[in-house]
């Protein structure tokens, strides 16, 4: 018995006295009687004020007994405690709570039902505790719908009131989510967007490369009015200005001359030849 966890003091200024003097309580009991005699109620109403803290001591001295501190037992104390912690409620209070208790803006209708269910359980509704629930939620939800529909229910229980609102509840949300597309849908769409936009900057670039090739090209390959390599203008070919000594034509070298015969006649009409305008045309085409 000597590995049992000693309890926890008690907190007198918790939200929800009532509940928790009820779990310190029983907690306290149990350590009481697995570590002591049941005889002896004066050493455990000393185990009792001790465990209880400071503020729970405080509290004992203000509290009403009608024997003196070394005459009280165990029992008396804890109903003292009792009292203290579960006052006598107005039950005329109680009730105008629950029957002014709407359904709240963004309150689900099971939060309703068990917010009104833990209302009337201080009501003293007694027998007809379920069927003033059921009126309640009835008069207190927001969706008009479905009251318009539990109040053409014949034979309504309570059961079948929580069963009808769950539905109406489910449904709207199924709806809601088929006429306003999800946040994740818009992004997905967004996504397919940017994947199809086309790539400008990829264009200029495989643009460029393409010109550049074919600068490449042309500076790669002899020129046909020369046979030399070089700067793709007509300035730069040497041949430029030149007769061909195999055909007397100008603008070319005899090396490339496309004639099949020597002749000291100029025959222009049978050699294709540099001229200034069909150069600069050749050159600014290619």
């Amino acid at each position: 018995m000597d590995k049992l966890r000693t309890p926890e003091k008690f907190n007198v200024e918790a939200r929800n006295l009532a509940d928790a003097w009820k779990r310190w309580k029983e907690e306290v009991e149990l350590y009481i009687d697995l570590t002591m005699d049941s005889e002896d109620e004066k050493a455990k109403v000393k185990m009792f004020l001790y465990l209880v803290g400071n503020q729970g001591r405080e509290v004992y001295e203000t509290l009403t007994f009608e024997h003196p501190p070394n005459d009280r037992t165990f029992i008396q104390v804890l109903q003292a405690f009792e009292n203290h912690c579960n006052p006598k409620k107005n039950e005329t209070v109680e009730r105008y709570m629950f029957n002014m208790r709407n359904q709240r803006p963004d309150e689900t209708f099971d939060k309703y039902i068990t917010e009104l269910k833990l209302l009337a359980s201080t009501c003293n509704y007694g027998a007809i505790n379920d069927s003033l629930v059921r009126d309640r939620v009835v008069c207190g939800i927001s969706n008009s719908s479905l009251r318009e529909r539990l109040l053409r229910t014949l034979d309504l229980t309570l059961d079948k009131t929580m069963q009808l609102g769950r539905a109406a509840e489910l449904t709207k949300e199924r709806i809601k989510t088929l006429e306003n597309p999800t946040a994740a849908s818009n992004t997905e769409v967004n996504s397919v967007r940017h994947m199809t936009k086309p790539n400008t900057k990829l264009k200029q670039k495989q643009g460029t490369y393409v010109k550049h090739e074919k600068q490449q090209y042309r500076n790669n390959n002899s020129c046909k009015y020369c046979g030399r390599k070089h700067e793709h203008s007509r300035s730069s070919c040497p041949a430029y200005g030149q007769t061909c000594r195999k055909c007397g034509t100008t603008n070319h070298f005899e090396s490339v001359c496309q004639s099949g015969k020597i002749t000291k006649t100029r025959r222009p009409h049978q050699v294709r030849t540099l001229s200034d305008d069909h150069a600069s045309e050749d050159y600014d085409s290619e």
